[in-house]
């Protein structure tokens, strides 16, 4: 875990250009406390730590099991796709973690489920 000492945040979508972007200002704002980098399981970010990503000292490292790496933080950063934005959105309902998207494409129907979830988390 890296960063400041307040909010623990997750960043899905972790190799991906806006995701380290997001790695990135996370590491530097003492604020928010960097605790999970998450992407799809194949992805090659997976195992590697977040500071070869971005290089920043980081020894955090880069894994693909959500559920088990939710457990670390107050709030997820979701910049990937509305197919698995809409996944995410799930597990954070059911773990009560609140979640930020900067995902973009929804359809009507994934609007409205993010606008029922934003009632909870």
């Amino acid at each position: 875990m890296s960063g400041g000492s307040g909010v623990r945040i997750g960043i899905l979508g972790a190799y991906g250009r806006m995701g380290r972007i997001l790695l990135e200002a996370a590491l530097k704002d003492e604020e928010v406390q960097l605790s999970g980098a998450f992407d799809v399981p194949g992805s090659p970010a997976i195992g590697r730590t977040v500071g070869i990503l971005v290089g920043i000292p980081c020894d955090l490292r880069v894994v693909d099991d959500l559920e088990q790496g939710f457990d670390n933080c107050d709030c997820v950063i979701d910049f990937t796709r509305p197919e698995g934005t809409m996944r995410h959105l799930d597990l954070c309902r059911k773990l009560g973690v609140a979640m930020v998207i900067g995902t973009t494409g929804f359809d009507q129907a994934g609007k409205a489920a993010i606008a029922e979830a934003a009632k909870e988390i």
